[in-house]
């Protein structure tokens, strides 16, 4: 039961990644996360060619978190280091593009804390 939850939440925060691509590349406009080439707040400036990086380091970790419920489906234990390095790059880049990512912020947390328990 524990496992099939742990896949949801997995699948949840990958799919939860898509739209920082999706806004940093245009693909669509998003009423929640429009477009900025700032962050923290919308204090620093990182430019086009940041924001581009920005969203591809979205795209990255979404593939990797589905990458971990693959690892996870066929019971590969290297699944458990694969969400802690996922949710700790995706707890700084959640944590840059503050406020609008407050609830990737808590999930991340919630992840490693999870991991590092049990």
């Amino acid at each position: 039961m524990i496992n099939i939850i742990f896949i949801f939440v997995l699948l949840a925060h990958a799919i939860a990644h898509l739209p920082g691509f999706i806004s940093a590349y245009k693909i669509a406009e998003l009423k929640e996360l429009p477009y900025s080439t700032k962050i923290f707040f919308k204090k620093v400036e990182i430019g086009e060619l940041g924001v581009k990086i920005y969203g591809l380091i979205w795209l990255i970790l979404s593939i990797i978190f589905l990458i971990a419920v693959i690892l996870l489906l066929l019971s590969r234990p290297v699944f458990k280091d694969t969400v802690l390095v996922a949710s700790s790059l995706s707890l700084l880049i959640s944590v840059a593009g503050l406020p609008e990512t407050k609830f990737g912020v808590i999930i991340n947390i919630l992840l490693i804390v999870y991991l590092l328990v049990f």
